[in-house]
C-alpha cells in the first residue's frame, strides 16, 4: 500500500509494486507530469514575481503548450513542472560551518548558488570580475543575516585567483567547497571561417582554464577539510550542438575537467562534479522574452530554467547527501537533451497512442 511522509519535500507518495493508484487519487501509470497538484506551492518573492504569481503563469504556458502538442487543454491536465520560490523549505543546517568560495557570483547562477548555500548555513566568499556587483550582492545576504564576503576576482588572472582562495581561508579559517560559476559566451560570426582568435582564447581562457587555475588554487585547502566537494556549472552547449563554437568547447572540456580532477582528487577526500543547465532566465536574456517564449515548447517540462533550479543542484552534489557521488554530470534541463521534441512533434503528438 502507498504511503505519505511529511518532510521538508512537504507530502509524499511512496507506491508499491502491486498498487495502480498514488495516494492523490491519480492512476499510477499517467505521466508525471500530470499528478502534480493543482495548488501552487507555498510562496515567497522571487525576481519581481512571487511564487504563487509563478505558478500561475506556469498553469497557462502549461496549457498552451498541451494545445501545441494536440491535447486539449483541462484543468487535470497538467504539463510544466512550475518553478518553486526560493527558498523552498531548505535545510539551514546542511552548510552549517561550511566555507565557500563561489567564482562568478555577482548575478545569475552564480548569487542564486551563493544565497541558497547560505540560506543553509554555509559562510560564502562571492567572487566576480564586476567588483562593486559582487558587493552588493554580498551585502543583500548580510542583509538576511547571513556571513557573506565579496571580493572582486579575475579567474583568467592566476595570481587573483590565488588571492581569492587565501582569503577565503583567511576570513573563514578553511575552505570546504568550491562552485565555479565563472564563464564567458562570445556569440558567433556567421561564418565559422570569420571567428577571430582573442574571442575564442578568451571564452576557453575564462570558463575552462579559469576553473583549472580556481581548483588548481583550491584543492590543497580542500583535501585539509575533510569534506572538501568542488562543483562546476556546465551547459548543455557541451553535449549538443546549440552554437557558440568556443564556450560550447570549454563547457564540454569541463566535463572532461571534472572526471580526471574526480579520479585524482578522490584519494584526498574531494569530490568533484559538474552541472549542466539548460536555458536559464538570467541576466544574459534581459530583454529578449520573445526569445524565451520562442524556445519554451522545446523543454518538456515546460518551461525555461531559473537559476535556484541550478542552485538547489548545487547544493545537492556539494552537500553530504551526495557524500558517494563523484565525477558525475547531473544535467539539470527540464528534459531538453533527453527528450526528441521535434521528432514527437513531428509524429503528431507528446504521448504515444
Amino acid at each position: 500500500m502507498p504511503s505519505r511522509a511529511a518532510t521538508r519535500f512537504g507530502t509524499v507518495a511512496v507506491f508499491c509494486a502491486d498498487c495502480a493508484y498514488s495516494v492523490i487519487g491519480q492512476p499510477a501509470f499517467l505521466p508525471a507530469r500530470r499528478l502534480f497538484p493543482a495548488e501552487p506551492h507555498p510562496a515567497t518573492p522571487v525576481h519581481d514575481r512571487t511564487g504563487a504569481e509563478r505558478a500561475e503563469h506556469d498553469a497557462q504556458q502549461g496549457g498552451e503548450l498541451l494545445e501545441e502538442r494536440g491535447h486539449p487543454r483541462t484543468p487535470s491536465a497538467r504539463v510544466i513542472v512550475p518553478a518553486l520560490p526560493f527558498p523552498s523549505m531548505t535545510d539551514t543546517t546542511r552548510f552549517a560551518d561550511h566555507a565557500v568560495l563561489i567564482t562568478g557570483a555577482a548575478r545569475g547562477i552564480g548569487a542564486a548558488v551563493a544565497r541558497r548555500l547560505a540560506e543553509e548555513g554555509a559562510r560564502v566568499l562571492l567572487t566576480d570580475r564586476d567588483g562593486p556587483e559582487v558587493e552588493e550582492t554580498a551585502a543583500r545576504l548580510r542583509g538576511l543575516g547571513h556571513t557573506a564576503r565579496a571580493l572582486a576576482c579575475d579567474v583568467a588572472d592566476r595570481a587573483a585567483v590565488e588571492a581569492a582562495v587565501a582569503a577565503a581561508v583567511a576570513a573563514f579559517g578553511a575552505l570546504d567547497v568550491l562552485v565555479n560559476c565563472a564563464a564567458s559566451c562570445t556569440p558567433d560570426t556567421p561564418l565559422f571561417e570569420d571567428g577571430p582568435d582573442d574571442a575564442w582564447d578568451r571564452d576557453l581562457d575564462i570558463t575552462l582554464t579559469g576553473t583549472y587555475r580556481c581548483c588548481r588554487a583550491a584543492l590543497p585547502h580542500l583535501a585539509a577539510s575533510g569534506r572538501g566537494a568542488i562543483v562546476s556549472i556546465g551547459s548543455v552547449n557541451g553535449l549538443q550542438d546549440f552554437g557558440n563554437h568556443g564556450y560550447s568547447a570549454a563547457k564540454a572540456g569541463l566535463g572532461s575537467l571534472t572526471r580526471t580532477l574526480a579520479g585524482h582528487a578522490a584519494a584526498r577526500g574531494v569530490r568533484v562534479n559538474l552541472v549542466t543547465p539548460g536555458t536559464v532566465r538570467t541576466s544574459a536574456w534581459e530583454g529578449r522574452d520573445a526569445d524565451l517564449e520562442a524556445i519554451r515548447p522545446l523543454y518538456p517540462l515546460g518551461r525555461v530554467g531559473e537559476p535556484e533550479d541550478i542552485a538547489a543542484a548545487v547544493a545537492f552534489l556539494a552537500s553530504r547527501d551526495a557524500a558517494w557521488i563523484t565525477g558525475t554530470t547531473l544535467v539539470v534541463d527540464g528534459g531538453l537533451t533527453a527528450v526528441n521534441t521535434g521528432f514527437r512533434a513531428a509524429r503528431g503528438g507528446w504521448d504515444d497512442e
